[in-house]
């Protein structure tokens, strides 16, 4: 029998030298006479101890970047150093000015090195740490630098009873953190000014999910310190290390689980049934719809997954539909068809949202205001993106220009789109939602757009 061969992931690798150089700062700290220091002492091994873990943390952020949503390290120390009021020697004098600079250098050495070490480019690193930025300065100003009845915020705090610092820093951060996503989203600030108002409040909810935990640790850290001294930051920040292991894992899984929703998709392409890419076009042009109409966060995941396997009840047909476009069959096959692939889908009972949005997604629109049916929107937008697309790749809606003709092609593309959204009007109210319908058209019209630019 032999045994397994095992691969280190540079992504162990990074975690297991950002734990130590924790442990390792936690150990240097805990020395005997550290908080007997003065002066630039005790100044400077402040502002050295916040740099290295904001630079760490980032590490880890950076080389996690592209799959990782969870309370980052970085973030957390920074916000840590923000707030910093007391140590056991002291009031931790800090100006605003050194607060910008050593979470500056921290965030961007670290985005840096995170960068490199995925072997990728730094592509939006200065405007996804401009946010973190902003907040940090304003909390650092308003904590140091407003001058409340003579005397400054920190300065009133300095000695309290830590939860009265606890308190009050809680509400500062709270409210301040809120500043964040609308600021990581200026570059996106267009119309239609709905998608972007929902986009900004589905990160609000992320912000409040994932900040309030770097917001909690980061005030836990501030007042802790009082009575660790600066070795409350790694100390307490080493959980956050652990905790991003296990959301890691928990990601690949939820990675793992859409290849396979994937890989059930083309079951009918590859059979012969369904045209080539049909269910990943539905799936994305679904999407782009739902953003629209404001679908965001888990419904948009249900909605593209119930999109990529909404013809895969097409595997019972005897007879097979021509090219696989529903929209060519009878009323009552296209039910059969979305109540055999709801039947299949509901076998796991992880996919039961997705099963009720495939088995309603050939019932017409009509049947919500006559019989006060309730439709899902997403089966409503699933309808919309099917037979658009089923209507976009029909020999009947065009002939294609010769092969390497690209300007031909996209013209001829741009008519029969523009063909099958008619098509579609035609049944605008009966068969179709009409708002679905217009966002619809609001995506062809970008489409277009688009491809003039080009």
């Amino acid at each position: 029998m032999m045994l397994p061969r095992y691969q280190l992931r540079p992504v162990a690798v990074t975690m297991v030298v950002c734990v130590g150089v924790l442990l390792g700062l936690s150990a240097l700290l805990l020395l005997p006479g550290y908080d007997t220091r003065s002066g630039w002492q005790l100044h400077g091994l402040v502002l050295l101890t916040f740099c290295l873990t904001i630079t760490v943390g980032e590490i880890i952020n950076a080389h996690e970047r592209r799959i990782l949503r969870t309370a980052d390290i970085g973030a957390t120390s920074a916000l840590a150093l923000a707030l910093t009021i007391d140590l056991p020697s002291g009031p931790a004098v800090v100006s605003s000015l050194e607060v910008l600079g050593v979470t500056a250098v921290g965030l961007i050495v670290g985005g840096l090195a995170g960068t490199m070490i995925r072997a990728g480019r730094p592509t939006g690193l200065f405007r996804g740490i401009l946010p973190r930025l902003v907040t940090v300065t304003m909390m650092s100003i308003i904590l140091r630098d407003i001058d409340w009845n003579g005397q400054s915020l920190a300065g009133q705090l300095s000695g309290r009873p830590g939860w009265v610092q606890a308190v009050v820093l809680l509400a500062l951060v709270g409210c301040v953190l809120f500043l964040e996503p609308p600021l990581r989203h200026l570059d996106s600030l267009r119309p239609p000014w709905r998608r972007w108002l929902a986009t900004v409040m589905e990160d609000v909810r992320d912000t409040f999910a994932l900040g309030s935990v770097a917001a909690i640790t980061a005030v836990l850290v501030s007042v802790a310190q009082s009575a660790l001294g600066l070795a409350a930051l790694p100390v307490l920040l080493v959980p956050l290390a652990i905790n991003h292991a296990a959301v890691r894992r928990h990601d690949e899984v939820r990675h793992s689980y859409r290849q396979t929703v994937a890989a059930l998709s083309c079951i009918p392409e590859t059979t012969g049934l369904v045209r080539r890419g049909h269910a990943e076009r539905v799936a994305r042009l679904s999407l782009q719809i739902g953003e629209r109409l404001g679908v965001a966060g888990r419904a948009a995941a249900e909605l593209e997954r119930a999109a990529l396997l909404h013809d895969l009840g097409q595997v019972h047909l005897r007879r097979p539909i021509p090219a696989g476009a529903t929209l060519l069959a009878a009323p009552n096959d296209q039910e059969w068809i979305a109540s055999q692939g709801a039947s299949i889908v509901g076998q796991t009972q992880v996919l039961a949202r997705e099963a009720e949005i495939i088995r309603e997604q050939a019932v017409p629109y009509h049947h919500v205001v006559s019989r006060a049916h309730p439709l899902p929107l997403g089966s409503r937008i699933i309808k919309v993106a099917n037979a658009f697309d089923d209507l976009v790749t029909s020999s009947a809606m065009g002939e294609h220009p010769p092969a390497g003709d690209r300007r031909g092609a996209a013209s001829a593309r741009t008519e029969r789109e523009a063909a099958a959204l008619e098509r579609i009007y035609l049944g605008l109210g009966h068969e179709y939602d009409p708002r679905v319908v217009d966002a619809l058209a609001a995506v062809v019209h970008d489409r277009a757009a688009d491809t003039t630019l080009r």
